[in-house]
Protein backbone atom coordinates (compact mmCIF):
# COMPACT_ATOMS: atom_id res chain seq x y z
CA UNK A 1 0.00 0.00 0.00
CA UNK A 2 1.36 3.42 -0.96
CA UNK A 3 2.10 5.89 1.79
CA UNK A 4 2.66 9.64 2.01
CA UNK A 5 6.40 9.81 1.49
CA UNK A 6 8.95 12.58 1.95
CA UNK A 7 12.56 13.19 0.93
CA UNK A 8 14.85 16.22 0.93
CA UNK A 9 15.75 17.61 -2.49
CA UNK A 10 17.44 20.66 -4.01
CA UNK A 11 15.01 23.39 -5.06
CA UNK A 12 15.97 23.16 -8.72
CA UNK A 13 16.20 19.37 -8.84
CA UNK A 14 14.03 18.75 -11.88
CA UNK A 15 14.66 15.01 -11.75
CA UNK A 16 12.58 14.84 -8.57
CA UNK A 17 9.80 16.97 -10.07
CA UNK A 18 9.82 14.77 -13.15
CA UNK A 19 9.66 11.62 -11.02
CA UNK A 20 6.55 12.86 -9.21
CA UNK A 21 4.85 13.49 -12.55
CA UNK A 22 5.99 10.24 -14.14
CA UNK A 23 4.48 8.36 -11.19
CA UNK A 24 1.10 9.76 -12.19
CA UNK A 25 1.50 8.84 -15.85
CA UNK A 26 2.47 5.32 -14.85
CA UNK A 27 -0.64 5.03 -12.72
CA UNK A 28 -2.90 5.95 -15.64
CA UNK A 29 -1.03 3.54 -17.92
CA UNK A 30 -2.65 3.35 -21.36
CA UNK A 31 -5.73 5.28 -20.25
CA UNK A 32 -6.31 8.79 -21.52
CA UNK A 33 -4.24 11.47 -19.77
CA UNK A 34 -5.31 15.08 -20.28
CA UNK A 35 -2.99 17.55 -18.54
CA UNK A 36 -3.58 21.14 -17.45
CA UNK A 37 -0.22 22.69 -16.57
CA UNK A 38 -0.57 25.95 -14.63
CA UNK A 39 2.58 28.15 -14.58
CA UNK A 40 3.94 25.94 -17.36
CA UNK A 41 7.06 28.07 -17.94
CA UNK A 42 9.46 27.27 -20.75
CA UNK A 43 8.38 23.64 -20.91
CA UNK A 44 10.88 21.65 -18.85
CA UNK A 45 8.24 19.33 -17.41
CA UNK A 46 6.47 19.11 -20.75
CA UNK A 47 9.65 18.00 -22.48
CA UNK A 48 10.55 15.54 -19.73
CA UNK A 49 7.11 14.14 -18.89
CA UNK A 50 3.90 15.66 -20.25
CA UNK A 51 4.91 15.25 -23.89
CA UNK A 52 3.86 11.63 -23.30
CA UNK A 53 0.33 12.58 -22.20
CA UNK A 54 -2.71 12.20 -24.47
CA UNK A 55 -3.33 15.95 -24.47
CA UNK A 56 -1.78 19.01 -22.87
CA UNK A 57 -2.67 22.65 -22.18
CA UNK A 58 -0.25 25.02 -20.46
CA UNK A 59 -0.98 28.39 -18.88
CA UNK A 60 1.64 31.08 -18.30
CA UNK A 61 1.91 34.86 -18.22
CA UNK A 62 4.73 34.70 -20.74
CA UNK A 63 4.03 33.75 -24.35
CA UNK A 64 6.09 30.84 -25.67
CA UNK A 65 6.39 30.05 -29.36
CA UNK A 66 6.97 26.31 -29.34
CA UNK A 67 5.13 23.10 -30.14
CA UNK A 68 3.03 23.11 -26.94
CA UNK A 69 -0.63 24.06 -26.68
CA UNK A 70 -0.44 27.06 -24.33
CA UNK A 71 -2.63 29.93 -23.17
CA UNK A 72 -0.96 33.26 -22.37
CA UNK A 73 -2.42 35.16 -19.42
CA UNK A 74 -2.78 35.49 -15.67
CA UNK A 75 -3.35 31.99 -14.30
CA UNK A 76 -6.21 32.92 -11.96
CA UNK A 77 -8.07 34.87 -14.66
CA UNK A 78 -7.59 32.13 -17.27
CA UNK A 79 -8.69 29.37 -14.88
CA UNK A 80 -11.91 31.18 -14.02
CA UNK A 81 -12.87 30.98 -17.71
CA UNK A 82 -11.33 27.58 -18.47
CA UNK A 83 -13.47 24.48 -19.04
CA UNK A 84 -11.73 21.67 -17.12
CA UNK A 85 -14.22 18.97 -18.07
CA UNK A 86 -12.14 16.04 -19.33
CA UNK A 87 -8.92 17.15 -17.62
CA UNK A 88 -7.68 14.44 -15.26
CA UNK A 89 -4.16 15.65 -14.39
CA UNK A 90 -3.53 19.07 -12.83
CA UNK A 91 0.00 20.45 -12.50
CA UNK A 92 0.36 23.72 -10.53
CA UNK A 93 4.07 24.56 -10.54
CA UNK A 94 4.04 27.80 -8.54
CA UNK A 95 7.13 29.41 -7.03
CA UNK A 96 4.89 30.85 -4.32
CA UNK A 97 1.22 30.18 -3.62
CA UNK A 98 -0.45 27.46 -5.75
CA UNK A 99 -3.64 27.32 -3.72
CA UNK A 100 -5.66 30.19 -5.19
CA UNK A 101 -5.48 28.33 -8.50
CA UNK A 102 -6.20 25.00 -6.81
CA UNK A 103 -9.35 26.40 -5.14
CA UNK A 104 -10.69 27.46 -8.55
CA UNK A 105 -9.97 24.03 -10.01
CA UNK A 106 -11.59 22.23 -7.07
CA UNK A 107 -14.72 24.41 -7.26
CA UNK A 108 -15.05 23.45 -10.92
CA UNK A 109 -14.42 19.76 -10.24
CA UNK A 110 -17.20 19.67 -7.64
CA UNK A 111 -19.68 20.62 -10.37
CA UNK A 112 -18.66 17.76 -12.67
CA UNK A 113 -20.57 14.50 -12.38
CA UNK A 114 -18.93 11.09 -12.58
CA UNK A 115 -15.36 12.14 -11.83
CA UNK A 116 -12.98 9.23 -12.24
CA UNK A 117 -9.27 9.06 -11.37
CA UNK A 118 -7.43 12.36 -10.90
CA UNK A 119 -3.76 13.24 -10.56
CA UNK A 120 -2.34 16.41 -8.98
CA UNK A 121 1.21 17.81 -8.92
CA UNK A 122 1.73 20.85 -6.70
CA UNK A 123 4.73 23.10 -6.05
CA UNK A 124 4.25 24.93 -2.73
CA UNK A 125 6.61 27.84 -2.02
CA UNK A 126 4.88 29.18 1.10
CA UNK A 127 7.35 28.05 3.79
CA UNK A 128 8.94 31.49 4.22
CA UNK A 129 5.51 33.17 4.38
CA UNK A 130 4.47 30.67 7.03
CA UNK A 131 7.59 31.42 9.09
CA UNK A 132 6.66 35.11 9.01
CA UNK A 133 3.03 34.34 9.95
CA UNK A 134 1.78 35.45 6.54
CA UNK A 135 -1.03 33.03 5.77
CA UNK A 136 -2.81 32.51 2.52
CA UNK A 137 -6.60 32.34 2.65
CA UNK A 138 -6.74 29.64 -0.03
CA UNK A 139 -4.57 27.30 2.06
CA UNK A 140 -6.94 27.79 4.98
CA UNK A 141 -9.94 27.22 2.71
CA UNK A 142 -8.64 23.87 1.44
CA UNK A 143 -7.28 22.59 4.75
CA UNK A 144 -10.23 23.87 6.84
CA UNK A 145 -7.67 25.04 9.42
CA UNK A 146 -7.42 28.51 10.97
CA UNK A 147 -3.64 28.84 10.59
CA UNK A 148 -3.53 32.08 12.55
CA UNK A 149 -4.38 30.10 15.70
CA UNK A 150 -1.35 27.78 15.41
CA UNK A 151 2.02 28.74 16.90
CA UNK A 152 5.05 27.68 14.85
CA UNK A 153 2.78 26.75 11.97
CA UNK A 154 5.72 26.54 9.53
CA UNK A 155 6.89 23.43 11.39
CA UNK A 156 3.59 21.77 10.47
CA UNK A 157 3.85 22.48 6.74
CA UNK A 158 3.83 18.79 5.78
CA UNK A 159 0.93 18.08 8.13
CA UNK A 160 -1.09 20.87 6.54
CA UNK A 161 -0.39 19.44 3.08
CA UNK A 162 -1.51 16.06 4.46
CA UNK A 163 -4.73 17.70 5.70
CA UNK A 164 -5.36 19.42 2.35
CA UNK A 165 -4.98 16.17 0.39
CA UNK A 166 -7.40 14.46 2.77
CA UNK A 167 -9.90 17.34 2.52
CA UNK A 168 -9.74 17.38 -1.27
CA UNK A 169 -10.43 13.64 -1.43
CA UNK A 170 -13.38 14.06 0.92
CA UNK A 171 -14.84 17.03 -0.99
CA UNK A 172 -14.63 15.17 -4.32
CA UNK A 173 -15.91 11.91 -2.81
CA UNK A 174 -12.78 10.07 -3.94
CA UNK A 175 -10.19 7.87 -2.25
CA UNK A 176 -6.48 8.58 -1.89
CA UNK A 177 -4.51 6.06 -3.89
CA UNK A 178 -1.07 7.53 -3.19
CA UNK A 179 0.64 10.76 -2.15
CA UNK A 180 4.32 11.65 -2.31
CA UNK A 181 6.26 14.71 -1.20
CA UNK A 182 9.78 16.08 -1.75
CA UNK A 183 11.13 18.88 0.45
CA UNK A 184 13.64 21.47 -0.74
CA UNK A 185 16.98 21.50 1.12
CA UNK A 186 17.46 25.25 0.84
CA UNK A 187 16.06 27.91 3.15
CA UNK A 188 13.00 28.49 0.99
CA UNK A 189 11.71 25.05 2.05
CA UNK A 190 9.89 24.35 -1.22
CA UNK A 191 7.42 21.48 -1.14
CA UNK A 192 6.96 19.41 -4.28
CA UNK A 193 4.17 16.90 -3.95
CA UNK A 194 1.79 14.78 -5.96
CA UNK A 195 -1.28 12.72 -5.17
CA UNK A 196 -3.68 10.45 -7.01
CA UNK A 197 -7.39 10.22 -6.21
CA UNK A 198 -9.59 7.37 -7.37
CA UNK A 199 -13.11 5.98 -7.13
CA UNK A 200 -11.69 2.51 -6.58
CA UNK A 201 -12.27 1.03 -3.15
CA UNK A 202 -9.94 -1.93 -3.26
CA UNK A 203 -6.26 -1.40 -2.50
CA UNK A 204 -6.52 2.29 -1.63
CA UNK A 205 -5.44 3.91 1.61
CA UNK A 206 -7.43 5.92 4.10
CA UNK A 207 -6.51 9.53 4.75
CA UNK A 208 -5.46 8.53 8.26
CA UNK A 209 -2.81 6.21 6.78
CA UNK A 210 -0.86 9.06 5.21
CA UNK A 211 2.50 9.81 6.75
CA UNK A 212 5.80 11.48 5.91
CA UNK A 213 8.72 9.10 5.65
CA UNK A 214 12.14 9.77 7.13
CA UNK A 215 14.43 12.25 5.44
CA UNK A 216 16.57 10.57 2.81
CA UNK A 217 14.16 7.84 1.77
CA UNK A 218 13.22 7.70 -1.89
CA UNK A 219 9.95 9.21 -3.01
Amino acid sequence: MSKFKGVKTDNAKNTTKAELRNNILRYFGNNETNVLDVFCGSGEMFNQVWINASSYVGIDKKKYSDNRNTVCGDAVSVLKQFDIDGINIFDIDAYGDPYECLVIILDKLKKIKNIDDLGFCITDGLQIDMRMSRFRKAMETISCINLDKIRGVHRLHNNIIHRMVSSIALDLNLNIHSAKIAIGKKGSGMRYYSFILTKKQRGVENASDLRTKREGERI
